[in-house]
């Protein structure tokens, strides 16, 4: 089976985008849209418009009727006037008509005709038209009103001069001004729309946000929930395991910090108060765990011996030990002879989630030191669970683990348990996890909502696939409870406790 898959994207995706970005959207887009018609409400000055219509005359003063050639002339000459308009010479004539550099003083002739050009255009209604339009733009009413007015004598002037005809032409085409400005009242106020302009600056904000939220998750590799992996893997998720937070303490996101000891991670920091499936548990966790329970006892199948499931991670942090013990307690708990092996000789830690002294265990029958397996087991209060310790720390774990004796070791248990829960060191970290991939049924591997990576996690099961591991699934680890279905909120009760003796026993 293929462990990976492309990511794609996809209308859910898509969609998974927009429910994360949505607040943000909404309250970028309502400040942008607030500044935005602000500043044009308060900063931005109206401007000034006005405009004139200039007709091309093809009629002959001569005959009763117009020439194609003349119409086509005429038209030629109304397109030519859009890009004339704005050209130094009419510019210069209507600065000079109008005396508009001692008008509004300005330092020289050139700058005045600079000024002129830059505030100038001109169109037409369509290509066969005798018609254009000449506008002027400007903060300045008067100015507007005065360079109109100018344009509408320099331009007849100045196409006269540029079209050479014949001497005593009768039908020559004459630039006709048929929409005068006449006044200043004609002159049009230009004020830009604060409400429109706060719409469209929050509609562009909102859609900027969304798309740096939809860069940023097409390279965004941490796991969040069950989509995360589903996306990425064609592995099941055999468990998905709440987040277990007191009630006096709220979900937070795990930190990726390692305290690093001589012999590994230091695990006393670690907080396991409270997180053993017992009365008090909550309903959600102890539901999580009977469903997992369920599904590895389907994942290992029917056989004659007892199973053996080993449970890694893709690096230390992802809570494979504590789910590794509550997993072997729900299936103790179900009637089915268990035994919880502490395989982590590096960084163990299941002496202070079962709260027992350091004692002799797994390193020392596997160095020679103990033979009796029995002599080293031992049981968990008010449970049917029982436990091998992973002993004093050796220097060499995992040739231990890859020796002779692991595999004597399981078989002789294989005949005693029904199930054989194996807690091993992070395969992403150190290879122990591997090394006893030909002893074992298979492999659950754990993954923590907000702390694992997807790549990290790629990595631990091209790492397992390597040696020829079978793996049952992933264990999607302390999740937010909001990410639940309505049919799992609807029977979820954060009240209700967890009752050993109410188990289902009829698996």
């Amino acid at each position: 089976m293929e462990n990976t898959r492309e990511k794609e994207i996809t209308l859910k995706s898509l969609f998974e985008v927009l429910k994360k970005s949505f607040i943000v959207m909404i309250i970028a887009a309502i400040l942008a849209g607030v500044a935005a018609g602000a500043y044009i409400a308060i900063a931005v000055k109206p401007t000034y418009r006005g405009s004139s219509t200039f007709w091309v005359n093809t009629a002959s003063t001569k005959y009763d009727y117009t020439s194609q050639a003349q119409t086509a002339a005429a038209t030629a000459i109304a397109t030519s006037c859009l890009e004339l308009v704005a050209e130094d010479l009419p510019a210069r004539r209507a600065v000079r008509i109008g005396n508009l550099t001692e008008k509004y003083g300005f330092a020289t002739e050139n700058d005045c005709v600079n000024a002129v050009r830059r505030c100038i255009s001109a169109s037409k209604g369509n290509d066969n038209s005798f018609v254009f339009y000449v506008t002027v733009n400007s903060a300045n009413k008067e100015f507007v009103y005065d360079v109109v007015s100018a344009l509408e004598k320099a331009m007849p002037e100045v196409i006269s001069q540029l079209i050479k005809l014949e001497e005593n032409a009768e039908n020559a085409p004459l630039l006709t001004v048929i929409g005068p400005i006449n006044n200043l009242d004609n002159v049009k106020t230009v004020k830009t729309s604060a409400v429109k302009t706060a719409i469209l600056a929050a509609v562009v904000v909102a859609i900027l946000v969304y798309l740096i939220y939809f860069v940023v998750s097409l390279f965004d590799t941490v796991v969040y929930d069950e989509n995360s992996i589903k996306n990425n893997f064609n592995y099941p998720i055999v468990g998905n395991i709440p987040n277990w937070a007191n009630s006096n303490s709220p979900r937070r996101k795990p930190k990726r910090k390692k305290k690093v000891h001589e012999h590994g991670i230091d695990v006393s920091s670690r907080d396991y108060s409270d997180r053993l499936l017992s009365v008090n548990a909550p309903f959600a966790i102890a539901e999580a765990f009977n469903l997992l329970r369920t599904n590895v006892i389907f994942s290992a199948g029917a056989t004659d011996s007892g199973k053996a499931v080993a449970i890694t991670s893709a690096i230390s942090g992802a809570g494979k030990s504590l789910v590794s013990a509550n997993l072997a307690l729900s299936l103790a708990n179900l009637g089915k002879k268990t035994l919880l092996v502490e395989c982590d000789m590096r960084c163990p830690s299941m002496g202070r989630i079962f709260k027992e002294k350091k004692q002799l265990g797994l390193s020392e029958l596997l160095a020679g030191i103990e033979s009796d397996y029995k002599k080293l087991v031992h049981g968990v209060p008010e449970s049917s669970l029982h436990v091998l310790f992973s002993g004093k720390i050796p220097p060499n774990p995992s040739e231990l683990l890859s020796g002779q004796s692991m595999a004597t070791l399981l078989s002789a248990l294989r005949d005693e348990y029904d199930f054989i829960i194996l807690d091993m060191p992070p395969i992403g970290e150190v290879v122990d996890a591997g090394v006893i991939s030909n002893i074992v049924d298979g492999y659950l591997v754990a993954v923590r909502c907000d702390y694992s990576d997807i790549k990290e996690v790629r990595r631990a099961t091209d790492s397992l696939i390597a040696v020829e591991g079978k793996i049952f699934g992933f264990i999607l680890n302390d999740c937010n409870p909001k990410n639940a279905g309505k049919y799992k909120r609807a029977y979820y009760n954060p009240e209700a406790k967890y009752s050993l003796a109410k188990m289902d026993k009829d698996i």
